[in-house]
């Protein structure tokens, strides 16, 4: 991880997953594509979250948890979970779409924001449990459901917590309650 905690991509970043012990930003000039999980870890191993992989679980904080890792993820353009994002998906970090949305590849928003499937066919995931927040630009959209309101493509089920090491050590170029920022100076600084 770069001293100032940034790495700065100018194009696509077509490949995104892992785990995270520390403090960084993964900026682009283009899309961002996570393949896989993210997660937090500490020192030891100890994930932030227990059973971010088993949806019949709690999802909850680890008491040995004991790191203070930050992601933050800055796309001028989408950030997509792909296709082949495992079936049981847990996402930590913070994500910034400045010109676009964050959702799962396959599902397109019309002028209107409505959604649609674009050509990836059907796809269905079991879960997705994040910790961290979202911002987009556009509507972000993580499931599919049609007008018989069964799932098409996506994640049947879902958890969002809100990450509160965000309101006072966000990651580089995010606002946080002690920086106050207008998203579209936060894009400056990162997305240059």
């Amino acid at each position: 991880i770069p001293a100032d905690g940034l790495i700065y991509v100018a194009g696509n970043v077509t490949r995104l997953e892992g785990e995270l012990d520390g403090r960084v930003t993964i900026a682009s000039n283009g899309h961002i594509y996570i393949t896989g999980s993210l997660v937090y870890v500490d020192d030891e191993g100890d994930t932030a979250y227990l059973n971010g992989d088993d949806p019949d679980q709690p999802y909850e904080p680890n008491p040995d948890y004991d790191g203070a890792s930050v992601l933050g993820v800055i796309a001028r353009d989408d950030i997509r979970y792909r296709e082949d994002v495992p079936t049981n998906f847990e996402l930590n970090g913070s994500f910034l779409a400045k010109e676009g949305r964050i959702g799962i590849t396959g599902i397109s928003l019309d002028s209107n924001g409505e959604a649609s499937l674009s050509g990836w066919g059907e796809y269905i995931k079991n879960s997705i449990r994040r910790l961290g927040g979202v911002i987009s630009n556009e509507r972000p959209v993580a499931t599919y459901i049609d007008e018989d309101y069964m799932v098409q493509a996506g994640f049947l089920r879902g958890v969002s917590i809100y990450d509160r090491k965000l309101q006072f050590r966000p990651p580089v170029g995010f606002p946080g309650r002690r920086r106050p920022k207008k998203l579209s100076t936060v894009s400056k600084e990162v997305v240059r």
